[in-house]
């Protein structure tokens, strides 16, 4: 699947989310995405790397305010390297 913001720039990725009804587990992604951000749960090297634009993540969910986040690693198929948990300040 294409990244998120791929999708949400093309149209016709819109139109296949909706066909294949990924829209809400993607808004979820980013709804978890942003929960994360706002709580203030990656430190200073995370967001380097994740400024970095030749790198992917996933981000899941490992209880109330906290997330283990993964780097993608791309082989076929795709598979999840080590995770890194991150969690929510205050």
């Amino acid at each position: 699947m294409e990244s998120t913001a791929q999708l949400a720039a093309d149209p016709a990725g819109v139109d296949t989310m909706e066909k294949y009804g990924a829209t809400p587990a993607i808004l979820e992604a980013v709804r978890q995405w942003e929960t994360a951000r706002l709580g203030h749960a990656f430190n200073d090297k995370i967001k380097a790397d994740l400024r970095d634009n030749t790198r992917e993540f996933h981000l899941e969910p490992a209880g109330p305010g906290q997330w283990d986040l993964y780097p993608v690693v791309k082989l076929e198929p795709r598979a999840l390297g080590a995770a890194i948990r991150v969690v929510k300040k205050g």
